[in-house]
């Protein structure tokens, strides 16, 4: 696997963006689920099963917005938390609330993708 940036690298680029470009972190995490459902759209039916793997970063924040938007949309999706609440940066504690105020929940038994 090549990677294309660094997790630090992509820090940089966030913080950048937040700061130099007054973007709300809230735009880059809607941005950011919206360019992966376009993905999701273009190549899978709504019925394919999908699973969102969500941890307590920024990647998880973009899951939790991820999945509201297909759950939404009617797709056969399910997400799994893989840490604990405490451990949630304030973004996915942001993201997760915004989960629970549209009546979804997040499963925390991720026991892998044998017979999903």
């Amino acid at each position: 696997m090549k990677r294309v940036l660094t997790g630090q690298r992509m820090r940089d680029i966030d913080r950048a963006t937040i700061e130099d470009f007054k973007m709300p972190v809230e735009v880059l995490i809607e941005r950011a689920a919206l360019q992966v459902f376009s993905f999701i759209q273009e190549n899978y039916s709504k019925d394919t099963k999908i699973a969102i793997v969500a941890g307590s970063g920024s990647n998880g924040a973009d899951g939790y917005a991820l999945y509201r938007i297909m759950k939404l949309l009617k797709y056969d999706v399910t997400i799994y938390q893989i840490c604990n609440d405490n451990e949630l940066s304030p973004n996915a504690q942001r993201q997760k609330r915004i989960l629970s105020n549209y009546g979804l929940s997040v499963s925390t038994e991720f026991r892998g993708f044998d017979g999903f």
